[in-house]
């Protein structure tokens, strides 16, 4: 039964490479399979990652599996550091350092 699923998964994903690119050989069946995904899930980011985290735990990507599921928190930590570096400006970077560490 795995052996026609996969079948069918890959010419579904051939398909799909060579209706939506124009030249389908610039193009790796990854990407064409990342377009299915996204499209058979209908562009919904949340149940992207979650996609995304089964499969890292299926292959055993335990650590993987672990950063998308907490991405909220890095992506929260990488807008606090944006908003941080706006707020210093051009200060060098102990200066910076002594700013950040009173105001906590």
């Amino acid at each position: 039964m795995y052996k026609e699923q996969k079948e069918t998964l890959t010419q579904l994903v051939n398909d799909v490479k060579s209706e939506t690119f124009i030249d389908p050989s610039k193009h790796s069946t990854n990407e064409a399979l990342g377009i299915v995904i996204s499209q058979f899930l209908e562009w919904d980011i949340y149940e992207i990652q979650k996609v995304t985290a089964d499969a890292f735990e299926d292959a055993n990507a335990h650590r993987y599996c672990n950063i998308v599921n907490n991405i909220e928190k890095v992506d929260d930590a990488l807008k606090e550091l944006v908003l941080l570096q706006d707020f210093l400006g051009s200060k060098d970077l102990e200066e910076q350092f002594e700013i950040y560490k009173n105001e906590q």
